[in-house]
């Protein structure tokens, strides 16, 4: 018999198979809360068989939502909201329940794909991330102090200075629109380019002439002392 119709132990936890469902995100949420929908969805996957399954990705705070319609866990009402759900799981169904905690970071403020998945103006509803702004400054003040450390190495300098400017570019979108406002998705093959914008397109290839640069620089040192 195949093994994924046997059981197996997690730590504290024992299921009787090692079938699970995957979080599904259903966009279908208002300021956060659980609705009717949720109900629905949350209790079929219960009572589908599968030993555990887990809840669509849960925002721990507003600004972490990917769309407006994505689930949250950050306040007293959304919490309530939740609770008669897993209540009516727990009375019906012995799978696991599982959540699973998120927070968009740069892809937040988005609209819910069948809406199109563009950002959203914060002039339209959208909403801004600080902690994105502040890492930015911190990237520029870390990346300026590398350059100023690091004369006479071109590839590094190539590198660090496409860095700079995306990092730079992302802080301007940011404060002067409340995001970036490019996107872009070059695929091919089904392989896609992992940035989605110029900005983190060139911080990109500066972090791979890193790399780069970090292997020859080694290699280079490694035949001045042989």
């Amino acid at each position: 018999m195949s093994a994924l119709f046997t059981p197996i132990k997690l730590r504290g936890l024992a299921l009787p198979n090692r079938i699970m469902v995957a979080p599904m995100c259903q966009y279908s949420a208002v300021d956060g809360a659980a609705n009717d929908w949720h109900f629905t969805h949350i209790n079929s996957l219960a009572l589908s068989g599968a030993a555990m399954f887990c809840i669509e990705a849960t925002a721990v705070e507003p600004i972490g939502r990917i769309t407006p319609g994505c689930l949250g866990l950050w306040n007293d009402a959304t919490e309530a909201a939740l609770k008669p759900i897993v209540a009516s799981v727990r009375r019906h169904s012995k799978s696991a329940v599982a959540m699973q905690l998120a927070h968009a970071g740069r892809k937040a403020s988005s609209a819910r794909p069948w809406d199109g998945g563009q950002l959203i103006p914060q002039d339209a509803g959208g909403w801004q991330t600080p902690a994105l702004i502040v890492f930015a400054l911190a990237a520029i003040g870390i990346v300026g102090t590398f350059i100023v450390r690091s004369p006479g190495r071109t590839m590094l300098l190539t590198g660090l200075g496409l860095i700079l400017g995306g990092a730079l570019g992302n802080l301007i979108d940011r404060v002067r629109f409340g995001q970036v406002v490019d996107f872009l998705d070059f695929h091919a093959a089904g392989w896609h380019w992992p940035a989605f914008n110029l900005a983190d397109s060139a911080i990109t290839v500066g972090a791979v002439l890193l790399i780069l640069e970090g292997f020859v620089h080694r290699e280079g040192r490694a035949r001045s002392t042989s």
